[in-house]
């Protein structure tokens, strides 16, 4: 009996190892297959660092030496890629809209799409120049009826008791831009209003006008939004915007360059509630929130660089690289947002007075700026190269 379960073991034992054996090893005896290769770990850590180009094997390949000095050990990768992400902290409210990023900071890890709106730069598309016609010119010209006069190319009335400007009837914005599309005037249809451009202008060079009403107060036909345009005393040549169903001076002109603006969207940020909680009126009272903008509230304080004014340049600078409230993502507002701003005013805890003016990051061209008097709305361009006074907005 005792020979016969050996036996009956011995089976069992020997059919199991066949059984193994048909089984197959973990070990393929086959040569390696395609794609099998590996990266090297230097050749890891130097993509790390350099951004070198990952090459590996077609296939797997057994090391023919030991490791050499180039090699890297996993602790070196790993300290590395701890040293770089450690330097990294962008969130998506870094990041212009649209744009993807790897982001490594607490609580955003991993691959991100930028939510940073960036106003687009205006651009100026200018349509072809049109010739005032030489025999009408000399007819409704200086040197013939004297009811046009030739400014920057474009013929623009010249008198306040004639039909270029309505015989001096006032009108709203909305009548303004009618009457003028529908002008028939010194045998022509083609007359517009002005743009602002136009009539900054016209401004400039208003000695070759022959009048304009008392205060000067003329509509352009370029919007602020959908119920505020801009307007131009010929007086002084200031700039100014009001509600459209205010009524002003019309000056019709025809021909010269009639650019038009890519109008400058405004963001509309998220304030985040706790931040502005501590930061707004029922905390330090340091900003105040206009139409979604946090605003630099008083003068006196690093929101306004203590009062300091500055040239644009420097002024664009500032406002990028403000750390303040323990926010980072500050900046010199727009034209349309300093106009914003200088209308709810009265939120404001105080601002330069008078016709002192503050720096908005809209360019009017290479040596110009927008800026605007907070005391009064005034809106004009001036040198870039001028100092005017600073607010920071987020």
């Amino acid at each position: 009996m005792e020979k016969f379960s050996t036996a009956v073991l011995g089976l069992i034992f020997a059919a199991g190892m066949v059984g193994m054996a048909f089984a197959g090893s973990i070990d393929s005896t086959g040569a390696p297959s395609v794609g099998s290769g590996m990266y090297t770990l230097g050749n890891l850590y130097d993509y790390i660092v350099s951004g070198t180009a990952l090459e590996a094997k077609t296939s797997f390949q057994e090391p023919s030496a030991a490791p050499g000095s180039t090699m890297k050990t996993t602790k070196e990768i790993g300290d590395t890629l701890k040293t770089s992400f450690d330097l990294c902290n962008a969130t998506a409210a870094h990041v212009e809209s649209g744009w993807t990023f790897f982001s490594t900071a607490p609580g955003s890890w991993g691959v991100q799409t930028g939510t940073l709106f960036v106003p687009p730069t205006p651009t100026l598309t200018p349509t072809p120049t049109p010739t005032i016609e030489p025999t009408w010119y000399a007819a409704n010209g200086p040197s013939g009826s004297d009811m046009v006069a030739n400014i920057a190319g474009m013929a623009v009335a010249k008198w306040t008791n004639n039909a270029g400007m309505d015989t001096n009837t006032t009108k709203t914005w909305d009548d303004a831009v009618s009457w003028s599309a529908d002008l028939a005037w010194l045998d022509k249809d083609d007359w517009r209003l002005p743009t602002l451009g136009d009539l900054n202008t016209i401004c400039a060079n208003k000695g070759s006008l022959g009048s304009w009403s008392d205060a000067g107060y003329t509509w352009s036909s370029t919007e602020l939004d959908a119920s505020i345009a801009w307007f131009v005393c010929l007086n002084n040549c200031r700039v100014y915007n009001c509600d459209k169903t205010i009524a002003r001076s019309v000056r019709a002109v025809r021909g010269g360059p009639t650019p038009t603006p890519t109008p400058i969207p405004t963001s509309t940020p998220t304030i985040e509630p706790t931040w502005y909680a501590a930061n707004g009126p029922s905390g330090s009272d340091m900003v105040v929130n206009i139409a979604g903008m946090a605003v630099a509230k008083w003068t006196d304080n690093a929101g306004t660089d203590t009062n300091v004014a500055k040239n644009w340049a420097d002024a664009v600078s500032w406002g990028t690289n403000l750390v303040w409230l323990a926010k980072d993502d500050w900046r010199l507002p727009t034209i349309v947002e300093l106009t914003t701003i200088s209308t709810s005013r009265g939120s404001l805890g105080s601002y330069k007075g008078g016709g002192d003016c503050y720096w908005s990051s809209t360019v009017y061209d290479a040596t110009y700026a927008w800026r605007v008097a907070l005391a009064s709305s005034g809106v004009g361009y001036w040198f870039k190269t001028s100092n005017q006074y600073v607010r920071a907005v987020r």
